[in-house]
């Protein structure tokens, strides 16, 4: 329960028995003070994914996190890459190899 005398600006907070007196004190001072109580959780990477691709009109090409715990996100053109000589040869003959 909280009382707020209204000729002062002192604030009274009677916090139940066993309950923690410390901590409790120590969170309800923080959330007057305009603190937060956590952080806020990072976005996943679906969630960045949709911002970069909304924000940019590409498409995301490769993920990448880094040792620090960041993101990087590569961005393509908008269209397909092109294919170089080994890729054309793998997508003429894979059909041919799968054969048993």
């Amino acid at each position: 329960m909280i009382h707020v005398p209204p000729t002062t600006e002192s604030l009274v907070i009677d916090v139940p028995v066993g309950a923690g007196r410390s901590y409790y004190a120590a969170k309800i001072a923080a959330m007057l003070r305009g603190e937060r109580s956590r952080k806020p959780p990072k976005p996943s990477i679906r969630t960045l994914v949709k911002r970069a691709e909304a924000a940019t009109g590409k498409t995301v090409t490769a993920i990448t996190t880094l040792a620090d715990g960041a993101t990087k996100l590569d961005l393509g053109t908008g269209e397909q890459q092109q294919g170089n000589e080994v890729d054309e040869w793998i997508a003429k003959h894979a059909d041919k190899t799968q054969r048993h």
